[in-house]
């Protein structure tokens, strides 16, 4: 017959983490730039291994032809995009008018035996001059196992 049950131990340490969030800065894509161009915005490696990556960024628009000055405020077409190893492996675009804001989501996958360069990269689609503001980057890597 079983004898009666002991106390508890005490809880061990955390095991490590199965995920991975990252914060960026703000960046201001500025000068003038034909459309198009897709520049990085935010960027960081994983460690070999298969993960899902998804992304939300904001997107503020304050492109005009010709700088800040008495030049016209334009509306363009913004795209970003997830980039592993410089390839585009997903991606999303809005319209903003001058002064407006949208929040971009974006969801992928990568699996790989070497380490994986992650860039969010933007560009829009005018030749403008001033910035597009990327702002409130945020990028959830979570490590995955394969199918059983």
């Amino acid at each position: 017959e079983a004898g009666g049950k002991g106390d508890p131990g005490a809880k061990g340490d955390p095991g490590p983490s199965a995920a991975l969030l990252r914060t960026f800065p703000t960046a201001d894509l500025t000068g003038c730039h034909p459309g198009g161009a897709p520049r990085t915005s935010a960027a960081m490696t994983l460690p070999a291994g298969s993960y899902t990556l998804v992304a939300q960024l904001g997107a503020f628009n304050q492109l005009r032809s010709g700088g800040l000055g008495v030049s016209e405020p334009l509306e363009t077409i913004v795209r970003c995009g997830i980039y592993l190893n410089g390839n585009l492996a997903t991606g999303s675009a809005t319209t903003l008018r001058y002064g407006q804001v949208a929040m971009i989501s974006l969801v992928t996958g990568v699996g790989s035996a070497n380490p994986v360069a992650v860039e969010i990269r933007c560009s829009h689609d005018a030749t403008a001059c001033n910035f597009l503001r990327i702002e409130s980057q945020v990028l959830l890597a979570t490590r995955v196992g394969g199918f059983q």
